[in-house]
């Protein structure tokens, strides 16, 4: 197996198993070692010092008897000396058997089994005798006690000879367990250097594969992430680390992974940096035709505004023009109610004209009242000029209608002498009156005129707004009013008096009527500018917004170059 494809954790427990093992071997044969060096000194004490104690003392002991013995022999009148002597003879005497039972007691040899059959029957025949030599004292004996001890000296001698032989032997043997553990001890201690040795080498060769095979693969891994911290993605994880099965190998992969994935992310950044420049490139070429737009509707709506200012202006003048008319319509009334007086059945048939003109005020009231919503509109302002032109037309009609029965009143007046100069002078004024209301009619066709301009104009120019919003803003719908005819065409007025009266009733009703319309024309003129005014704040707001749309574009451009300008530091 090779040792890449091991994990690092089971490559430490290899080389920790390894010097474990060396680490438990020495230490068991150690251990082993000094059992042996152990019991090699308990039995040299056991056996070979305490033989030796006990061997030394019973010598020691035989001696003291002997002394006490020779005390006996060459004192007999000192009894309690005797006596004592006697005593000390049995306690050594108990003594030595007591060591010398010590000693059988140990591991012997066959010289030593010899030794102490020889040393006891040697004991056995100097005790006899010894016996014998002291009874011989204590009797009072002295020479035959002297004879005796010097019968039992040899074998006192052969004794103590033996007993120093067997000590001697004793000391032989500890000194051959002594040198049997120095040769030990320079044994362990050559096995130990020797173990430890081989130890240290075979720890150092087992640690320097498993660091090289650590440590390298490292290097490469640590030079490589040098690599990519650098921003260079270009190079690949080295193949002989992805190929191995340890957790060097698990990271290369998961490096190698990770390289991949900087890779998509960076190209995935640079992509969208260079869509964000170009959608903001097209924003702000967007936001400049938008501003450029909003500036035209801005001056159009200024423009607007100005002409609505001079509708209302107009409507004004047309209100004090329409006002002068009332004045005359009421002289023409005062006159025509003169001749009414003078001709009753001119007076029956105004009156009857009168009520169908009432009738068709109804019906026309009733169509504007329907109609009001739509007159409040910007471009049904033309349509109330309009209605103002009808009725100026009508009244000419009517002036015009005037006038000639004015003539024919005068023409019958002159036929009627006399009696018709006061009716004379009354056609006479009436004339005067459809004269003056002529002037005042063209003097409103003419300011309706200039109003119908103008409210063309406005009209032109809020078409124009509206294509211009609709056109970049998409939210404002064209509208288009309509208009629905105002009443139908008076009836012929059969009676020139009835006609004459009726005209000035329908004079006096338009002139309100005219007035009223005006000052509508002229509220709606000012809610017009007011709604102007707002549309060009709003127009103002829009660009103030689209400013800072532009600005928010420029400082995404500055961080889409800015992020561009870092992401081409890696290399990929």
């Amino acid at each position: 197996m090779k040792l890449s494809n091991i994990k690092i954790k089971s490559k430490l427990q290899l080389l920790s198993s390894i010097l474990l093992s060396f680490t438990v071997f020495v230490g068991i044969f150690g251990y082993i070692e000094l059992k042996i060096s152990n019991d090699n000194m308990e039995s040299m004490y056991n056996n070979k010092l305490n033989a030796i104690n006990w061997l030394n003392d019973n010598r020691n002991q035989a001696r003291a008897i002997e002394a006490d013995m020779y005390y006996i022999i060459l004192y007999p009148d000192d009894k309690d000396k005797q006596n004592e002597k006697m005593k000390d003879i049995e306690k050594r005497k108990q003594m030595f058997d007591d060591n010398f039972q010590k000693y059988k007691k140990v591991e012997l040899d066959t010289y030593e089994e010899d030794m102490i059959a020889t040393i006891e029957n040697d004991l056995l025949k100097y005790r006899e005798g010894r016996d014998e030599v002291l009874k011989l004292a204590l009797a009072g004996k002295q020479k035959e006690a002297l004879e005796k001890n010097e019968d039992i000296k040899n074998v006192a001698n052969n004794f103590q000879v033996n007993l120093k032989d067997l000590a001697q032997h004793n000391i032989k043997a500890a000194d051959e367990i002594n040198d049997l553990n120095n040769k030990n001890y320079k044994k362990i201690t050559i096995f130990f250097v020797i173990s430890i040795a081989v130890s240290i080498i075979v720890g150092y060769l087992m640690s320097k594969i498993i660091t090289k095979n650590i440590v390298k693969p490292l290097d490469i891994s640590v030079n490589y992430l040098d690599i990519l911290s650098s921003g260079d993605f270009t190079s690949e994880v080295p193949v002989e680390l992805k190929k191995r099965k340890d957790e060097i190998g698990t990271m290369a992969k998961a490096l190698d992974n990770i390289n991949g994935s900087l890779k998509s992310l960076i190209k995935n950044i640079v992509e969208e940096s260079d869509k964000i420049e170009e959608v903001v490139n097209t924003v702000n070429d967007e936001v400049k035709i938008l501003n450029g737009n909003i500036e035209d509707v801005s001056a159009t709506t200024q423009e607007l505004s100005a002409t609505i200012e001079e509708t209302s202006a107009s409507a004004e003048e047309t209100s004090a023009t329409s006002q002068e008319i009332g004045k005359a319509v009421q002289s023409i009334a005062e006159k025509s109610q003169e001749g009414a007086i003078q001709a009753g059945e001119i007076n029956k048939r105004a009156q009857q004209t009168k009520e169908n003109i009432e009738n068709s005020q109804k019906t026309a009231h009733n169509t504007f009242v329907n109609t009001k919503d739509e007159l409040e509109k910007a471009l049904e302002k033309s349509k109330v000029v309009e209605e103002i032109n009808v009725l100026s037309d009508s009244i000419m009609e009517i002036t015009e209608q005037t006038n000639l029965l004015a003539l024919n009143a005068a023409i019958e007046a002159a036929r009627a002498g006399e009696a018709g100069k006061g009716f004379a002078v009354v056609a006479d004024e009436i004339r005067k009156l459809a004269e003056q209301s002529n002037n005042f009619t063209s003097d409103i066709k003419t300011i309706i005129n200039e109003l119908k301009a103008k409210s063309q104009s406005a009209v032109d120019l809020m078409k124009q707004t509206n294509q211009v919003v609709v056109e970049q803003a998409d939210s404002v719908k064209a509208t288009e009013g309509k208009f629905e005819g105002i009443a139908e065409a008076i009836d012929v007025i059969k009676d020139i008096i009835a006609k004459l009266n009726h005209s000035t009733g329908l004079m006096a009703q338009n002139k309100d009527k005219i007035i009223e319309l005006t000052q509508n024309l002229a509220a709606i003129s000012e809610e017009n500018a007011a709604a102007t005014e707002e549309t060009a704040a709003s127009m103002e707001e829009q660009s103030a917004t689209i400013q800072e749309i532009a600005n928010a574009g420029e400082k995404l451009s500055t961080i889409a170059e800015d992020l561009r300008l870092t992401i081409e530091k890696f290399k990929i």
